[in-house]
């Protein structure tokens, strides 16, 4: 694959590029080379260490790769992959495997929003039935009306009302790491 850095005038703005060069690149299978050290990295795209040192820690923050003493800079398995971060959907969203990711999304929906919906039926105030109800009557709109783009908000809309009113934190926080996700899949 070719990883050539275009002239930029900033070292975060070549960090940039070379991050979302190899982040396409490793979600997609493809190899690239020269990943195990910083040094070859560098050589390649023709930036300093300090500029691959940021897009390495970047994509370590991604869980994509994985550096260790002696072994340097691996691809790191996929279930460690940091799936919730808008830079590893966006690769996902452009890669040969984008529906093999969705379906694994929609394993996870399928998993999390009857449990979701279970506990907003019981714990939901009257300010979040109302959110219910607003959601769902611009919902009725938008169908009426066959407005795509407003039954998408709509839809969203719901899906979040709904989450909020289970009350629960950490699945709040579930389905919010999976929002831009789930859009896409929409």
């Amino acid at each position: 694959v070719d990883l050539a850095v275009s002239a930029s005038p900033g070292r975060a703005r070549l960090a940039d590029q070379i991050v979302d060069r190899l982040g396409q690149a490793i979600v997609d299978g493809v190899p690239v080379a020269g990943l195990s050290s910083e040094a070859a990295l560098a050589l390649q795209h023709g930036v300093s260490r300090t500029v691959v040192r940021e897009a390495i820690q970047r994509l370590l923050d991604c869980g994509l790769v994985q550096q260790r003493p002696k072994v340097g800079i691996t691809l790191a398995p996929t279930t460690v992959w940091q799936y919730g971060r808008p830079e590893v959907i966006r690769w996902l969203s452009r890669s040969p495997n984008k529906s093999e990711f969705l379906h694994h999304l929609t394993d996870l929906r399928r998993v999390l929003e009857p449990a979701i919906a279970e506990r907003a039926a019981t714990r939901a105030t009257d300010a979040h039935r109302e959110s219910i109800e607003g959601a769902d009557a611009l919902l009725l709109q938008a169908t009426r009306a066959r407005d795509v783009e407003l039954f998408l908000r709509a839809d969203a809309a719901w899906h979040e009302a709904v989450t909020e009113a289970c009350q629960n934190p950490v699945m709040i926080d579930a389905m919010r790491r999976q929002r831009e996700a789930i859009a896409l899949s929409r």
